[in-house]
């Protein structure tokens, strides 16, 4: 059965303890667990293809169970989790003579990784203050964010006359520095409220919103 409510009862929410170190395998980050897996079929002989089956492993293959069958057999293969975590896939595919690779035995590494995350980065506005200089009116707004799969360009800044908006951008998506001096255009209002978005590799995004108005002094 290839149904995640059938298998259930194998998924846990953290996975064990990796097997030894080896070769890195390659791994895609998604926000949902409904998914596809592509797959490329070659040297297919006169007897054509009879069945594509998808393994599933939680713990970096020390252990592996049967997910399904692809039922059109071609690609890709439809997959659905109930959990966000690392899942690990290989496929097996038997011609239609019978010939096949034996399915994945515990201890196997993954031909390749799919990693579920739901869960935003961790966001926080430490400070926003005038800075000296003179450059005309300047804000230093400083930050910290953590994620386990950050973004490549994980941070914006806009503000807003209120809480509710329209956001203004500050800045497009761009590195974490933790910091940023922000020059104050003369078509800012006297008081806004600034806000950090923070992102990460799977697009959850998290957003802090300062608690009062800035002056622009």
């Amino acid at each position: 059965k290839s149904r995640p409510d059938a298998l259930k009862g194998r998924y846990t929410t953290e996975s064990e303890q990796p097997l030894a170190t080896r070769p890195a395998v390659p791994a895609r980050i998604v926000r949902q667990t409904k998914f596809d897996i592509g797959y490329e079929l070659d040297n297919v002989g006169a007897s054509g293809i009879s069945q594509v089956e998808l393994f599933i492993t939680q713990d970096d293959g020390a252990h592996w169970w049967r997910y399904g069958a692809d039922e059109d057999r071609q690609s890709p293969f439809a997959v659905e989790v109930p959990l966000q975590g690392t899942y690990g896939f290989a496929i097996r595919v038997q011609s239609g003579a019978g010939l096949a690779n034996e399915p994945p035995e515990n201890g196997a590494a993954p031909e390749m990784n799919v990693i579920v995350d739901q869960t935003g980065p961790l966001a926080e506005l430490l400070a926003v203050k005038p800075l000296n200089g003179t450059e005309g009116t300047q804000l230093l707004i400083r930050w910290r964010v953590s994620d386990k799969h950050p973004s490549g360009a994980p941070v914006s800044l806009s503000y807003a006359v209120n809480e509710q908006g329209p956001w203004i951008p500050i800045t497009g998506w761009q590195a974490d520095e933790r910091e940023f001096a922000w020059k104050v255009g003369s078509q800012v209002p006297a008081k806004v409220f600034i806000k950090l978005d923070a992102r990460d590799a799977a697009g959850n995004i998290t957003s802090i919103m300062s608690e009062e108005a800035i002056a622009i002094d």
